[in-house]
C-alpha cells in the first residue's frame, strides 16, 4: 500500500507547486457562496482550488493545467502575486517549485486565503509522535478543508486520507497491512498533506458518504527501511454521512 500512497503524494506535491496549493476536478461552488450573490471570480478560484485536488489525485495532468490557468485568471488581488510567483517557479523548476522557499511561502499564503474565504467545512488536524489529534468521528459529505499541522519536535508527518470502498469491512489496521496490489481494490485515495515539524499544509478533498482511514506512512527517523508511523499507532478513522 505504501508505494501507491507515495506515488500519490509525489503527484500531490506537484499539484501544490502547480496551483498555489491547489488541486482540480468538477465540483460544486462552495456552500458559503450559495446563500447570496457570489463573486464569480472568487467562486471560480475556490472551485479551481478544489478541482485541482481531484484531478491530481487521478493523475490527470491536462485537468491540472486547466486548474492552474483558472487559478491564475481568477486569483484575488490579495494573492495574485503569490499565484504568479508559483506559476513562474513552475515554469523554471517544474515540480521543484514547491521546494523553493518562495514557492512554499506563496502556496502557504494562497492556502490561508482559501481557508478564510472559500467557506469550506474546516477541520484542523495536529500530528504528533505518533498520533493524529482533531479528526472528528463524523463529517458531512462535500468539500472539507483539512488543515494539517505537524507539532512533532523532529519527525516529519503526513496525513493520507483514503475512502474504504463499499462492501469492504476490513479494519483500518488490516487494510494498512494489506499488500499494495490487493488493497488497491479495497480503498480509494482522496487526499494528503505533508509537513515538517512546525509547519502546516492543506488538503481539500470532496468526501462522499462512507468509511475513511487516515494514516501516516513516513518512516520513523526518516530512515529508508524504518518502521512507518502508522505501525506505531499513527492512524485514525472517520465516517461521512
Amino acid at each position: 500500500m505504501m508505494m501507491t500512497i507515495r506515488r500519490s503524494l509525489v503527484c500531490l506535491t506537484t499539484v501544490l507547486a502547480l496551483a498555489a496549493g491547489g488541486f482540480l476536478g468538477v465540483m460544486a461552488i462552495p456552500a458559503a457562496f450559495a446563500a447570496g450573490e457570489p463573486d464569480a471570480a472568487t467562486a471560480e478560484f475556490c472551485q479551481a482550488r478544489v478541482d485541482a485536488e481531484k484531478a491530481f489525485g487521478h493523475e490527470d495532468q491536462e485537468a491540472a493545467q486547466d486548474a492552474l490557468q483558472r487559478l491564475q485568471d481568477n486569483a484575488p488581488d490579495e494573492i495574485a502575486t503569490e499565484v504568479a510567483t508559483l506559476a513562474n517557479l513552475l515554469a523554471e523548476k517544474g515540480p521543484d517549485a514547491f521546494e523553493d522557499p518562495a514557492g512554499a511561502a506563496a502556496a502557504g499564503t494562497a492556502d490561508t486565503w482559501a481557508l478564510d474565504h472559500c467557506g469550506f467545512e474546516r477541520v484542523d488536524v495536529t500530528g504528533v509522535d505518533y498520533e493524529f489529534k482533531g479528526i472528528p468521528k463524523e463529517l458531512p459529505s462535500g468539500v472539507v478543508a483539512f488543515n494539517f499541522t505537524n507539532q512533532a519536535k523532529d519527525e516529519d508527518h503526513e496525513m493520507v486520507i483514503f475512502r474504504v470502498n463499499d462492501g469492504v469491512h476490513a479494519s483500518a489496521k488490516k487494510l494498512l497491512s494489506t499488500p499494495e496490489k490487493k488493497v488497491q481494490k479495497k480503498v480509494t485515495f482522496v487526499g494528503a498533506a505533508q509537513a515538517p515539524p512546525g509547519e502546516s499544509q492543506v488538503t481539500l478533498p470532496e468526501l462522499e458518504s462512507g468509511r475513511y482511514v487516515v494514516a501516516c506512512f513516513v518512516n520513523t527517523g526518516g530512515k529508508k527501511h524504518g518502521e512507518p508511523h502508522w505501525m506505531r499507532g499513527m492512524y485514525d478513522t472517520f465516517t461521512v454521512s
